[in-house]
């Protein structure tokens, strides 16, 4: 029995690229190989260029195609100098087109290309390098395509039945029905401990290659994956089943700590810059998966932020997580910058504010009960799909920060909308006027309009430490309604009246005018997201909210 360690990588050989079809008809001849000691490199990448000077310009991996016109005049001095360039940029090899400038290769270029171990290969006819180009990297991501699917449909097979409770061999038999090839686990001692069927039947037959992927638990090799005559298409797959297998040794709550690392690498790849960065969001629809959410479309998904306080969100997002799905087909709770965001998908999504609103109060219960509070709430809009996702969570952590000091926060159970019921949370949309006014190109504007508006008003508070400016807050936030701004302030009407009445006077305006409130309104705003003060009064209960509205 043979054993081969594993690389996570697809690779594809010099020998690979030079049996495509497209490089066949370019009639290859190899006149310099690699070093008979050095190791087998892998073409990352094909790249054409006429540039002598190359070869800082690589990034490794690279079989460079060239009709020799940069080499042209050069001297054996310099041939030397651009193999030992390409040498050390990391350059696979180097093919060369006969027939113009060169008849063959340079004897200088070639007897460097040996002494340093580079692949010289000459090409006797003429085939246009794009389609040699197009060949290789069509052969490249396509085992990469199916490498990458294999390894998703393998990890969502096996953190389904992990979170189902399954045994050992349970697992080891989903590996091998997955990549319909023999698969076994053994212990550091030697022991078999589980096997496919088709692991078992080989037993330790001669002639059979099994590749090996250690299965780490903690720090300590706790054993081995082991499969027979593996493709380098279903490696990747084999790591990401180590390492799964790997949780299912490791604790017995093994489902709840992968769902942890999985919600933490969600997380990443929806705020991280770099991750956010790739074009295909393979490492966002990865780290999705891995937690039932699938971006396809035919489930909406939307955001929903908490701004939360005396909780670790860590620890109590499990929770959330089961009380909130028994309303949306699949729930995902994340620790954001300290704060909840909750991933909402499924039908229940299409049906808002009902849905949103009891989806809050669960996860207000949960919060509560753990002794925690929320003091803001941000809700995102529906996703039209997964190119979407990291800008909607970017939209969900500036609101975060702006919420707490928006006037409005939470509603109270007697505001309206349009549908007739009041949202729980903040828009993402109604706070645009807060990044208008937060902007950086605006701030001697803003400071300069909220001096001019609320000045007299800022200066008595802090004189006296009044409540005038709660007081037009509350008023304001009522749509000048003073019976409903005296209930939320506590006070009796008199009193609301007589600072009314001291707000005309300092302020010189009068605050039954539309237009007026409005500007006010907007001072305030302005006022609160710039000096990152609280709002007048406690948010109103969501619970109260849900029920009521």
């Amino acid at each position: 029995m043979m054993s081969t360690p594993l690389h996570t990588v697809v690779m594809l050989t010099l020998d690979d690229v030079l049996e495509l079809p497209t490089v066949r008809r370019a009639r290859p001849r190899v006149v310099a190989e690699a070093l008979p000691s050095s190791t087998p490199r892998t073409v990352r990448w094909v790249h054409t260029s006429e540039i002598f000077e190359i070869g800082p310009l690589l990034r490794g991996g690279e079989l460079l195609l060239t009709t020799g016109l940069g080499l042209v005049g050069a001297s054996p001095e310099q041939l030397r100098h651009y193999v030992d360039s390409l040498i050390d940029g990391g350059a696979v090899g180097l093919c060369l087109e006969l027939g113009r400038p060169f008849e063959s290769a340079p004897a200088a270029l070639v007897a460097r290309a040996r002494e340093r171990g580079l692949a010289v290969i000459e090409f006797g006819a003429v085939v246009p390098f794009v389609a040699i180009t197009e060949a290789v990297h069509e052969l490249l991501l396509s085992e990469e395509l199916r490498s990458a699917r294999l390894v998703d449909g393998l990890a969502d097979r096996l953190l389904r039945l992990l979170q189902d409770g399954a045994s050992l061999e349970e697992l080891v038999v989903g590996i091998e029905e997955s990549l319909s090839c023999p698969v076994r686990v053994r212990e550091t001692s030697g022991s078999l401990v589980a096997a496919g069927p088709l692991g078992r039947s080989l037993g330790s037959r001669d002639g059979v290659t099994w590749s090996v992927v250690d299965v780490l638990v903690g720090a300590q090799v706790w054993g081995g994956l082991e499969v027979a005559d593996a493709s380098t298409t279903v490696i990747p797959a084999l790591t990401r089943a180590a390492q799964i297998l790997a949780v299912s040794r490791w604790r017995p709550d093994a489902a709840s700590t992968v769902r942890a690392s999985a919600r933490r690498a969600l997380a990443h790849e929806l705020t991280d810059p770099n991750a956010a960065a790739s074009p295909d969001n393979s490492g966002l629809l990865r780290a999705a998966a891995d937690l039932g959410l699938r971006f396809d479309g035919a489930d909406p998904v939307r955001l929903l932020g908490l701004s939360v306080v005396g909780v670790r969100v860590g620890q109590i997002g499990p929770r959330i997580e089961a009380a909130v799905r028994r309303i949306f087909d699949a729930t995902i709770a994340l620790d954001v910058d300290g704060q909840v965001v909750l991933l909402l998908s499924g039908r229940a999504v299409g049906r808002p504010p009902a849905a949103i609103q009891r989806a809050l109060a669960a996860a207000v219960d949960v919060i509560s009960a753990s002794g925690g509070q929320v003091r803001a709430a941000v809700l995102g809009e529906p996703l039209p799909g997964v190119d979407s996702a990291v800008g909607a969570m970017a939209d969900i952590r500036d609101g975060l920060r702006m919420a707490p000091a928006w006037t409005v926060g939470l509603r109270s159970p007697t505001s309206s909308t349009a549908d007739g019921v009041a949202p729980p949370a903040l828009r993402v949309r109604e706070l645009a006027l807060g990044r208008l006014l937060l902007a950086r190109s605006a701030t001697a504007d803003v400071d300069d309009f909220v001096e001019r508006t609320l000045g007299p008003v800022l200066q008595h508070d802090a004189r006296r430490r009044g409540a005038l400016l709660p007081t037009l807050e509350a008023y304001l936030d009522a749509a000048g309604n003073k019976r409903s701004a005296a209930a939320a302030l506590g006070i009796q009407r008199q009193t609301l009246y007589a600072r009314l009445a001291r707000l005309d006077e300092l302020l010189g305006a009068d605050l039954s005018e539309p237009r007026t409130r409005t500007s006010l309104h907007v001072a305030v705003l302005a006022w609160r997201l710039r000096t990152g003060a609280a709002g007048f009064r406690a948010l109103p209960d969501a619970r109260v909210a849900s029920r009521e509205g």
